[in-house]
């Protein structure tokens, strides 16, 4: 399958050409850049809902039935989780979440990727991997990303909508959202709910609530729910849907399009300056950072020269 028939074929919705493609992100493809730039195009607007929380909360379980939920409803529902990596071989442990058995019982579309050690909960690579899912069709994506704590606030720049999962008697659910978690959660699910507990557990979050008033005008509604009855989840539906309203009617879908293509083109110019720098002739990079590392220059005299022979030393006259 050369370029121009990958590109037709993720537009297609072909699954198997979509999981080559992702492959080919993960790995830092040379051709990857010129397939997201083709795709980028007739990138479709995507819903993407990141699913956050602490570690025990459920939040696979969760993304099972929404997934499920949103499927019954008639949307293309794909779910992308990041996973832990692992410490030796870089992969994600989890694989394709064996926890969703109904997702998986319903075809719906599930890849898992590594997180890779990264703090923010969100694989580098995630971006790109959006633009892939919106050119295959899917117009709704289960973002489930690492456990939540302070860094994981990266998933706000990435999703549409953000979910943020606890469960009754789980101390260090409540102190995440304490530690600064709460500004980037839309809604509040309370999961677990079938084993008691949730009550006081959802009363604490809207006390700690109390005074936190969105600046957009949102109201963060805190929902009961339990993934394994099915308990509270057509309200957690219903509140997802109102939140999609209320971004599509105030044009926030516009402005975070916006913001996602300023992150890509910072990310694009990254990563092409780091790959410049490792083809500076004569190792000229790795010599830079040795003069650096036995205290013959500082950063930014070896910063301002690595500049120069990159072509980008602006303060040349």
């Amino acid at each position: 399958m050369d370029f121009k028939e990958l590109v037709q074929a993720v537009m297609a919705g072909n699954r198997r050409a979509l999981a080559r493609t992702i492959t080919m992100v993960e790995n830092a493809h040379p051709e990857i850049e010129k397939l997201i730039s083709c795709l980028q195009a007739r990138n479709s607007r995507t819903w993407v809902i990141g699913i956050t929380g602490p570690p025990g909360a459920g939040k696979s379980s969760l993304v099972d039935r929404l997934a499920v939920a949103y499927t019954r409803k008639g949307r293309r529902v794909a779910i992308l989780a990041i996973d832990p990596s692992s410490p030796f071989s870089g992969g994600a442990i989890l694989g394709d979440q064996v926890r969703m058995e109904k997702a998986r019982e319903a075809g719906i579309y599930i890849r898992s990727m590594a997180s890779r050690g990264r703090t923010g909960g969100v694989a580098p690579a995630v971006e790109d991997v959006l633009v892939l899912l919106g050119a295959a069709g899917f117009d709704v994506i289960l973002l489930e990303t690492v456990g939540a704590g302070q860094s994981e606030v990266a998933v706000r720049d990435i999703a549409n909508t953000v979910l943020l999962v606890t469960v009754p008697g789980l101390g260090d659910g409540i102190q995440a959202i304490k530690a600064g978690v709460m500004e980037i959660g839309d809604i509040f699910a309370v999961n677990k709910a079938d084993l008691g507990g949730a009550d006081l557990a959802a009363s604490a979050i809207m006390e700690l609530m109390g005074v936190k008033n969105r600046a957009n005008g949102w109201e963060t509604p805190v929902v009961q729910v339990s993934a394994f009855t099915g308990i509270g989840l057509d309200q957690l539906v219903e509140d997802l849907d109102k939140h999609y309203l209320f971004l599509e009617v105030g044009g926030d879908f516009e402005r975070h399009k916006e913001a996602a293509i300023e992150d890509q083109l910072v990310s694009f110019v990254c990563r092409e300056v780091t790959r410049r720098l490792r083809q500076l002739p004569g190792n000229l990079f790795e010599l830079v950072v040795k003069r650096v590392q036995e205290r013959q220059d500082d950063l930014s005299t070896a910063g301002q020269l690595l500049l120069k022979h990159l072509g980008g030393d602006n303060n040349e006259k």
